[in-house]
């Protein structure tokens, strides 16, 4: 006649330090790569960034990268702020009188990109004209030389804008992630789903149910 086994089971605080550390691992398998996802996702939009959430990759541990696709949200802002700080007065002034006539229009674009086995970040500035360009003498194009020039300049300030908040993200999602391996974090997730264990951090709370 079959007889039932006598299981002692534990509550993640009761456990030794090496049964712990194997529940740690147990707990946060899948969970902790998609709660890090959000805290980084939350954070870029925070601080102004909409971005695709299927192409967001994070690495805290070997490379320390982030990547993703995405837009700024206050855009005509960032592109005004960026002209006025990277461009000397008569440059800004000549960039800026264009866009308030509505004879220029730039648009920001966030590119995700690989680096060998890395990834990072690039910022695209995507320039639109509004044809026929009125000629004005102080307006006038040919009045700003090396244009091109002056758009990447304007460029790489708003790709280093872009950097600065992707890694205030991701410092957030690393403390997080870190977070979610504490005593706290993990008691907390086994007390809220009653998970028990045997001695060795083996989960049995579905043997006793």
């Amino acid at each position: 006649m079959p007889t039932l086994a006598n299981i002692q089971a534990f509550e993640f605080s009761e456990l030794n330090d090496e049964a712990k550390d194997k529940v740690r691992y147990w707990v946060n398998d899948d969970f902790v790569i998609e709660t890090v996802s959000d805290t980084i996702e939350n954070d870029l939009e925070y601080y102004g960034l909409e971005i695709n959430a299927k192409s967001l990759t994070w690495d805290i541990d070997r490379a320390w990268s982030i990547a993703f696709d995405g837009e700024v949200k206050e855009e005509k802002a960032l592109v005004c702020k960026a002209i006025v700080s990277a461009l000397t007065d008569r440059q800004a002034r000549c960039l800026l009188a264009w866009i308030d006539h509505g004879l220029m229009t730039l648009s920001v674009g966030i590119r995700s990109q690989r680096y060998g086995q890395d990834y990072g970040l690039k910022v695209e500035l995507e320039t639109d004209y509004n044809d026929p360009f009125p000629y004005n003498p102080h307006y006038a194009p040919e009045k700003l030389t090396g244009f091109e020039a002056l758009l990447h300049k304007v460029e790489e300030y708003i790709e280093d804008y872009v950097k600065d908040i992707a890694e205030k993200a991701l410092r957030n999602g690393r403390e997080d992630y870190e977070y979610q391996f504490t005593d706290e974090a993990v008691k907390e997730s086994c007390d809220a789903n009653e998970y028990r264990f045997d001695c060795y951090g083996n989960p049995i709370h579905h043997l006793i149910g």
